[in-house]
């Protein structure tokens, strides 16, 4: 989390040089309070993922105000100043770091508040005629309300966070907005599950290695108001304080109570919020065949009021079990159906304590041995506060015993932020066809064969060389050559250009018992690409396989596809840097995702043929994103794999959207997509609803518009 998470504006003692030059603005102070404009060009703004003005004010504290900018770092803004403030610079918005920012273009202007007032107002009646969002007029009614309740300065400066290149949301709002329900709805809830609870319903508090009386009291004062009877694990030394209502017992004696159908099971150091039981409870009614349920969860002190506002926030994705093998992104407090409890209460018995996630993560990769999916459920709403850190590398031995029950093998791949980064590997070794389309441009696609045949250490593959209707000499020529390569070979697409058909025919003359689509402006950088693909094809249930893939200045181009609802599909992650997804825990795992692009993409060709190939009808765009979707409407799973990185000099050989004929071709795959798909109301399982979707960067999205369904978790 950056500095800029919980609070809009930052304030610390101040240490910086006036002389210091490096983005700086103004040098100040400044003789009165004014509005000024910010016109400035971020040299590699792709180094950051936002920006705020600093400056000292005339107490000599720090000061911090968030700027939006677009992807290519162009900042255009009013801010206002106070009387006195000097030193005044654009600042990397992770103030934990180094990186100076440098200014190609500057123009800072002082003007009228009025000026400043009116371009406001303009801009923020321009955003209410915004197209990416799924309900408009509600995005029109969220907008008219912060300006009524906040005021136009804020709505303003609300409305540079949506830009491409922000800090993060402040939390602090962003929480008190989103999440804090009125104490009626809150009560209806319980007050209508009440008895229904008391009866079925049982809270179970285990011991653990690191647990104290602190975090002890602090979790049985969080389930004191729940409705369900809590029963204390009789590893637990501590003295139960005497307001508290609770039973001390083995898990055995638990066990042996034939009252309760349900159990939330709850480590010591863990806090439930208020509606914890009554919404776990209303989701197990709402939903059939469950044995698991998991929720989000926040971050928090021991004593803090589980009510404030938290220093972080953990939105989940739905069940996806490579993510909770290397993560346990699940959590510690899991509401269990009694037949789960009574298999796995031996974890209980254990007379060593261990690690807080121990239980957690053994119960759920072992109940994931014998389950569906369909045994787990996410509810979308933070249910419980965390007060502890994990040390979750202690995991693996767990993990260990898994994989050779599962008879799975994957490298391991030591990490501060999970148990263990898997790279799924295989006996298997199939032949893979890998498929490049190609027009003409011919150093575009001589680059991409020449990586393949340079970097690939996989044995058995193929190149299949798909020729639509080249025509220059260099290329012809090329083809000649390569032709006599022993993994090379060419087959001629003489119709019209559609990505669809090229690849559909393709695959007919393929040869490999696998397939891998891929675009001729992609370049190998890694040897074990394939490896790790065709690792992944032999999970269970896997259909298709995408790979991570960068832009030719690292930064990341892919990893993956979030799927509506404001766009058809976006590339998660785009334009971050490795370095900055590490941070972020986020696009560095294997882990199911709802759709992947096809300019690396591997399927058995078994499977893709039964699918039917790409959709025909979607000459260019969207073909991939429709085969992954129809894959995922027959059962099949949809993985993404950080190990097979590439180069995609997106679009090179095909150009962009640019000309009239091509934008009515968007137009129409676009509203295809729509028609089969219901996209608007599509919710991605595998990206939360409260995180941004127009950008898929896993920032909290700031304006979203779906309220909580109490009844319907």
């Amino acid at each position: 989390m950056n500095n800029m998470e919980k609070e809009s504006q930052l304030t610390q003692k101040g240490d910086t040089s006036d002389d210091d030059e490096s983005g700086l603005l103004l040098k100040g102070p400044l003789a009165q309070s004014r509005h000024y404009w910010l016109a400035l060009c971020i040299e590699h703004a792709w180094q950051y993922q936002g920006f705020v003005v600093e400056f000292i004010d005339s107490s000599g504290q720090k000061q911090y105000v968030p700027v939006g900018a677009s992807l290519q770092g162009v900042v255009k803004q009013w801010i206002d100043l106070p009387t006195g403030a000097r030193a005044i610079r654009i600042r990397d918005c992770d103030l934990s770091g180094r990186a100076r920012v440098v200014l190609n273009h500057k123009m800072v202007r002082a003007a009228q508040s009025i000026w400043s007032l009116a371009y406001q107002t303009l801009s923020l009646l321009l955003s209410l005629r915004r197209h990416d969002v799924p309900d408009r007029t509600g995005w029109v009614r969220q907008v008219l309300s912060w300006w009524r309740r906040l005021g136009l300065p804020a709505t303003y400066q609300r409305l540079q966070l949506c830009k491409a290149r922000s800090p993060a949301v402040p939390l602090t709002n962003w929480w008190r907005e989103h999440y804090v329900q009125t104490a009626s709805q809150v009560a209806a809830l319980k007050a209508k599950l009440s008895d229904k609870i008391r009866n079925q319903v049982v809270v179970w508090i285990f011991a653990s290695d690191d647990m104290t009386q602190e975090g002890f009291v602090a979790t049985l004062e969080s389930c004191k108001g729940q409705d369900a009877e809590i029963w204390i694990d009789s590893r637990i030394p501590f003295a139960t304080p005497g307001h508290i209502s609770a039973r001390v017992a083995t898990i055995d004696m638990l066990c042996d109570e034939p009252r309760w159908t349900w159990c939330l099971i709850v480590p010591v150091g863990a806090r439930l919020l208020p509606y914890a039981v009554a919404c776990f409870y209303q989701a197990s009614i709402n939903q059939n065949r469950l044995k698991v349920i998991y929720s989000d969860h926040i971050h928090g002190g021991v004593t803090s009021p589980v009510e404030s506002v938290p220093s972080h926030i953990d939105l989940k994705p739905d069940w996806c079990l490579e993510r909770q093998r290397a993560a346990h992104y699940c959590g510690d407090v899991l509401f269990v159906d009694r037949s789960v409890l009574a298999r796995f209460k031996a974890l209980w018995s254990e007379k060593k304590l261990m690690n807080r996630a121990y239980i957690p993560y053994t119960l759920l990769l072992a109940l994931s041995e014998n389950h569906l999916v369909d045994a787990f459920h996410h509810i979308r709403l933070p249910l419980w506060l965390q007060t502890y850190t994990h040390q979750l590398s202690e995991l693996n031995t767990v993990l260990t015993d898994h994989l050779y029950r599962c008879g799975i093998s994957a490298e391991r791949i030591a990490s501060d932020h999970c148990v263990a980064k898997l790279n799924y590997t295989s006996v298997w070794q199939p032949v893979v066809s890998m498929i490049i389309p190609f027009r003409d441009n011919v150093a575009i696609t001589q680059q991409c064969v020449d990586s393949v045949l340079a970097l690939t250490e996989y044995a058995e593959y193929e190149i299949l060389l798909v020729d639509n209707q080249s025509q220059e000499p260099e290329t012809l020529t090329w083809l000649q050559d390569i032709v006599k390569h022993p993994k090379v070979n060419v087959v001629h697409y003489d119709e019209a250009f559609n990505f669809s058909a090229i690849n559909n025919f393709a695959v007919e003359h393929a040869r490999g018992e696998v397939v891998i689509l891929l675009n001729n402006d992609t370049q190998v950088i890694e040897k074990n690409w394939i490896e790790a693909m065709v690792g992944c094809l032999t999970l269970p249930a896997v259909g298709v396989v995408g790979a991570q893939l960068l832009f030719s200045n690292g930064l990341i181009q892919h990893a993956g596809c979030v799927v509506g609802p404001q766009q058809v599909a976006t590339h998660r992650l785009a334009f971050h840097s490795l370095d900055m997804v590490e941070k972020r825990c986020e696009g560095t795992l294997v882990q199911e995702v709802s759709a992947v692009t096809a300019a690396c993409l591997a399927m058995r060709k078994s499977l893709y043929q039964s699918l039917g190939g790409l959709n025909e009808q979607l000459t260019v765009a969207f073909n991939d994103v429709d085969l992954c979707l129809r894959a995922r409407e027959s059962g099949l799973r949809v993985m993404y794999t950080p190990f097979a990185r590439l180069y995609h000099h997106e679009s090179l050989s095909r150009g962009k959207d640019s000309t009239p004929e091509k934008k009515r071709r968007a137009a129409q795959e676009v509203e295809f997509m729509h028609q089969r798909w219901s996209i608007k109301g599509y919710q991605d399982p595998f990206y939360h609803p409260r995180l941004d979707a127009r950008l898929a960067n896993f920032a909290l999205n700031p304006f979203p518009q779906e309220l909580i369904d109490w009844s319907q978790l």
